[in-house]
């Protein structure tokens, strides 16, 4: 067990509770992406794991140690943050190297350390070069490998890269997933972006209002959501929702039955939601609206139509047919009723 947060909870002097309820594991080396919007506890439960705030209640155990009460320098941690810290008088090798003072080891391993971290982090040619003369994606990195030199058994990392442009941030996660696999330590990024999930996690926390709402790999998320939230996040966002009426194996939906005969739910009023992957067109659909917007995005043509009930539907396509589309058409829509998830 690399990692077991028990009945966590933790609070803020003027009383706010932050966390709640908060129980996890890391059973093995994984790469654990916390995903959630703002407000919804990540930053604090980074700062419980780490030593930088104590929970009011519950425990934290790194590799069947109690750590609860223990200092952050013995964790057995390192940890990043948005902003980088360097010293800026120092080489790049000789911040990295202080990434390992106080190890019982020869400074003849340290260099090695140093050299191959910094190796790994396409930095190499950089170790005499000062702070100030790297680009912010590579004073990060540098950061990066001042904490992984210690080779932690866990490596945490706090919205790292949101300061940097979207090139860097490509680059800089495709340098950590190569990291991740070459070394022997757990990573834990704390995100609200799905890219950063979808391109890292091996296991994925979502959390929600100071809970941990549900913990899987992305596709075990996808396939069975817990909740409406959780759906929404593993998602980004790119899901239509709506009120049904649930009877027996039929599903009354947009003023419209569609016949499920596998339906393997209760009778009842539910909210219904379903990607945007999951509705398509087709002559003969049952969903009637007219094109309200549509613009082009990586994932294809992105459509919202309004039904004649005011609703609207968002679907993708890259049909040459559906590009021909104008504000004002009428389109008609089937869904994927087997994709379809009930809250």
């Amino acid at each position: 067990m690399i990692l077991e947060l028990k009945n966590i909870k933790a609070s803020y002097s003027d009383g706010f509770i932050a966390l709640e309820d908060i129980n996890a594991i890391i059973k093995e080396k994984s790469f654990v992406v916390i995903l959630g919007s703002s407000g919804s506890g990540k930053t604090t439960l980074f700062k419980v794991i780490t030593g930088l705030l104590d929970p009011a209640t519950g425990s934290v155990t790194i590799n069947g140690k109690d750590v609860t009460n223990l200092l952050t320098e013995s964790r057995d941690i390192s940890m990043i943050f948005q902003n980088f810290v360097l010293y800026p008088h120092m080489t790049i090798y000789a911040n990295v190297f202080m990434g390992l003072n106080g190890f019982n080891i020869s400074n003849n391993e340290k260099d090695l350390r140093v050299k191959r971290i910094l190796t790994d982090f396409g930095l190499r040619n950089y170790l005499n070069f000062k702070p100030r003369h790297l680009s912010d994606g590579q004073k990060q990195r540098v950061a990066m490998c001042k904490a992984l030199v210690r080779e932690p058994s866990i490596f945490l990392m706090d919205e790292p890269l949101s300061n940097l442009d979207l090139p860097q941030r490509v680059r800089i996660k495709q340098e950590l997933k190569t990291i991740y696999e070459r070394y022997n330590t757990s990573f834990v990024y704390i995100t609200h972006e799905l890219q950063d999930a979808l391109m890292l996690a091996t296991v994925v926390w979502i959390m929600e209002r100071g809970k941990i709402i549900q913990t899987g790999t992305i596709q075990e998320i996808r396939d069975n959501p817990k909740s409406l939230k959780a759906f929404n996040l593993i998602y980004g966002g790119e899901i239509n929702k709506t009120k049904a009426c649930v009877t027996q194996s039929k599903i009354i939906v947009y003023d419209k039955t569609f016949n499920v005969p596998t339906l393997n739910i209760s009778p009842g009023d539910y909210t219904l939601a379903f990607t945007y992957k999951d509705a398509f067109m087709t002559n003969d659909g049952p969903l009637e609206g007219k094109v309200l917007t549509q613009k082009i995005t990586p994932n294809g043509i992105l459509t919202t139509i309004t039904l004649k009930n005011a609703e609207e539907i968002s679907f993708y396509s890259d049909d040459e047919e559906e590009n021909e589309l104008k504000v004002g058409d009428t389109v008609r829509l089937q869904l994927k009723v087997d994709k379809l998830k009930f809250f």
